[in-house]
């Protein structure tokens, strides 16, 4: 047990008795896995738009800029424009503005149907 709170375990296939075991790098600690997943990354399940993180990104000269879009806030129309970091399979494109004089994050008008797909 002390090698679990001292040092990470590595995941090792087991081939002869087909299971996922983890040992210590460090001693001779093995245990079997609990479950055969190692890693999952779920990219498609999200409830919500997920702006990230949104300061400083007006001095970000490679964003995209537009004076399209007036801010709910102070009415300023530049403002830096960024893509949803979620993944989706049906839902739009959705993106964020960043005003570049108060720093207020909106996004655009939502559509009410998903996009059409092949």
């Amino acid at each position: 047990m002390e090698a679990i709170r001292e040092h990470v375990l590595t995941s090792k296939a087991d081939r002869t008795n087909h299971v996922l075991t983890y040992v210590c790098r460090n001693c001779d600690y093995r245990t079997e896995a609990s479950q055969p997943l190692v890693f999952k990354n779920d990219l498609k399940n999200t409830s919500k738009e997920q702006p990230g993180v949104v300061e400083e990104l007006m001095t970000d000269p490679t964003l995209w800029r537009t004076h399209d879009m007036s801010c709910p806030s102070c009415g300023n129309s530049e403002s830096v424009v960024f893509q949803d970091q979620s993944k989706r399979d049906l839902n739009k494109m959705i993106f964020f503005y960043v005003c570049c004089y108060c720093n207020f994050l909106f996004q655009d008008e939502p559509q009410d149907q998903p996009l059409e797909t092949e």
